[in-house]
């Protein structure tokens, strides 16, 4: 069809592309702050938030379900770990506790999709950092005994540990991204520092080495592809550089003798070679494992105060009895409790999430898309010596979901429309 031919009776059709946006009301950001500064720490009184602010975002999710439902259906992928546990309960020892571990985990999931339905992604981190602010707040009285006593309101030291790590990285996050308001942006620059330093006094120094990790890799993504993304050929440099470096650690780990290698790292490291007593937690799992391989003990099924295996681990590490230990493994932990079939589901949930968070920044080369990645690498990086992958209510596994959630609630928002082109639009004489 020529120009000349085009007119008001006899248009040309052609596709665009449309994005809308989530609505963001301040509101909703609020109560999306309250919720996580809610089970980010533990305090007085927050036991009496949870449980209203659930009931709240369930009505939101209703109200608002042409945004949330169709998010809901298209995430159904990630309730596959939390379901299963919940049909675990059906051969637990204690169904009680199943029901309320596979509670907290859907929970933990459907939360998320609501956030991600009806925020966008950089009103999303502004709201995690609000809620770390709070955090640093409630640490920073804590600085002097974190190291020996860990923290009254955000846990062990390790768990403190990566909890200031992810308030450091969406701090970043906020002051290095041009879009938020300069209050804001200052405001992010005097926390990330505090917040390394409130690392850095938990005296561990794998929390150390990961919390610089994690803020050297958000500067370069944020140099070398997000600012890069006019210049493809910056980007596959640094591809290459990152694939060459993984490439020349696992050369240098596979000539050595692992064992011997590994105990040289500890050692130099200061740290003992039983990774204070995990590796006695490990050998219980893979023995409790072999009694069950194919289901487990089912959700909430070791830990518990009259179970022999458990309660000598207790003792063995000197912990007051009753203690709910955990085997420092998320995947062992998993193995125990749901089986080989848990284990499978679980690690195809992660490697879905990686994949996800991957093709985000991948297709949107936005800073928000760089700290939802990196925001994944930090639980991933200590799966296999902390349990926190098999956690609930929990601001990392919160944006660990919040990466795929959002890229699906960005699919949802966009839509074909189609527009028609005249002779007067094409400017033709």
């Amino acid at each position: 069809m020529t120009a000349a031919s085009l007119s008001k009776s006899n248009p040309l059709v052609l596709p665009a592309l449309l994005k809308t946006q989530a609505k963001g009301q301040v509101w909703v950001q609020a109560l999306t702050v309250l919720w996580l500064a809610s089970t980010f720490a533990i305090f007085p009184g927050n036991g009496l938030l949870l449980y209203p602010l659930t009931l709240i975002f369930i009505a939101l999710a209703v109200v608002e379900r042409a945004q949330v439902f169709p998010l809901l259906l298209k995430s159904w992928f990630l309730f596959s770990v939390p379901v299963f546990s919940l049909i675990s309960v059906g051969w637990s020892d204690y169904p009680a506790a199943g029901l309320q571990l596979s509670a907290f985990l859907i929970l933990t999931v459907f939360m998320m999709v609501v956030v991600a339905a009806l925020l966008t992604e950089r009103q999303i981190i502004r709201c995690f950092f609000f809620c770390a602010i709070f955090g640093t707040a409630l640490a920073i009285p804590e600085y002097a005994t974190i190291a020996t006593q860990g923290s009254e309101y955000l846990g062990a030291k390790n768990f403190y540990g990566m909890k200031m790590m992810i308030s450091m990285v969406v701090a970043y996050a906020v002051a290095a991204n041009p879009k938020e308001p300069l209050p804001l942006r200052l405001a992010a620059a005097v926390l990330i520092p505090i917040d390394f330093f409130l690392v850095v006094v938990a005296n561990s120094v794998t929390m150390l080495a990961l919390a610089g990790v994690s803020l050297l890799l958000l500067v370069m993504l944020q140099i070398f592809w997000v600012k890069a993304a006019a210049l493809g050929g910056m980007r596959s440099v640094f591809v290459l550089v990152i694939l060459a470096a993984m490439l020349v650690v696992g050369i240098s780990f596979l000539n050595a003798d692992s064992s011997s290698f590994a105990n040289q790292i500890l050692t130099s490291l200061g740290k003992d070679t039983t990774l204070t007593g995990r590796t006695d937690l490990w050998e219980q799992a893979l023995l409790t494992h072999q009694e069950n391989p194919w289901f487990g003990v089912g959700a909430a099924g070791f830990w518990q105060y009259d179970t022999g295996a458990a309660q000598t681990l207790v003792e063995n590490l000197n912990m007051k009895p009753g203690t709910a230990l955990g085997f420092h493994n998320s995947y062992l932990e998993v193995l125990v409790h749901l089986g080989l079939v848990g284990l499978t589901i679980f690690i195809l949930f992660n490697l879905w999430c990686v994949a996800k968070n991957v093709q985000g920044i991948i297709r949107e080369s936005t800073f928000e898309r760089a700290t939802f990645l990196v925001a994944a690498f930090i639980p991933i990086s200590v799966s296999f010596t902390e349990s926190i992958l098999w956690s609930f209510l929990n601001p990392m596994i919160y944006l660990f979901l919040l990466g795929p959630l959002t890229l699906l609630a960005s699919d949802l928002r966009k839509k074909i429309v189609y527009v028609k082109v005249t002779e007067d639009q094409t400017g033709s004489d």
